[in-house]
């Protein structure tokens, strides 16, 4: 655990799992393909075999990389999302735990990899850059990190009138109540949230960025 406290200017972006119809309900709990993508490249390839699934909601990805046979630490922030997802994972090898990614709760050079797909961005500026910090301090050396953020080329983005940052917005939560924050990248910040970490893909479209990384340093 880091010792040095993070307090968030802004409420974490909560879901309200209750709220989400039982047809879209299914995707959060089944969908499981960025798992299934890089699971066979960190475990074949690179023989890793600890992995924290960042942001786990239903544990969809969790489940994925647990059938892979990964050790899993599962976390989110959302108590009830974590009872849902233990529900579908019974007899599974994933340890859930109630947690905050800006904080998060293990010692450092605890997990090969870290699967954090549509969680970095539910936040601002400088809760990114500690999220990334915070993900390269759990991490080993020559360990892996698989993300996803939005694009700054995003509507959703652009076209906001209630930008907080240079690259954040406070709009209305997806599946929560009242407004969250939203965070966006471009190309030009790139170098300073990579650093002490080794870009293998950065695959990109108007929407969103796909990054997969390896720490390469002890320092960030």
């Amino acid at each position: 655990m880091n010792e040095n406290f993070f307090e968030s200017d802004f409420p974490a972006n909560t879901w309200n799992w209750s709220t989400i119809p039982k047809k879209e309900l299914g995707f959060w709990i089944k969908n499981k393909n960025l798992a299934k993508f890089i699971a066979p490249i960190w475990e074949k390839n690179l023989h890793f075999n600890t992995l924290l699934d960042l942001g786990t909601g239903l544990g969809r990805n969790a489940r994925a990389f647990a059938e892979k046979g990964f050790d899993v630490s599962a976390l989110d922030i959302d108590r009830n999302a974590l009872q849902i997802a233990s529900k579908y994972s019974f007899g599974m090898n994933i340890k859930y735990e109630l947690g905050d990614m800006l904080n998060l709760p293990y010692k450092s050079d605890s997990f090969h990899c870290v699967f954090a797909e549509n969680i970095l961005g539910l936040t601002y500026t400088n809760g990114l850059y500690r999220a990334l910090d915070e993900i390269h301090r759990v991490l080993v050396v020559d360990g892996g990190v698989l993300f996803t953020i939005g694009s700054k080329k995003d509507d959703m983005f652009k076209k906001s009138s209630h930008k907080i940052d240079d690259n954040t917005i406070l709009a209305k939560s997806q599946h929560g109540t009242g407004s969250s924050t939203f965070c966006f990248i471009d190309d030009s910040m790139l170098n300073d949230l990579l650093k002490g970490f080794f870009p293998l893909l950065i695959e990109k479209n108007k929407n969103s960025y796909l990054i997969v990384a390896q720490k390469n340093s002890k320092i960030r």
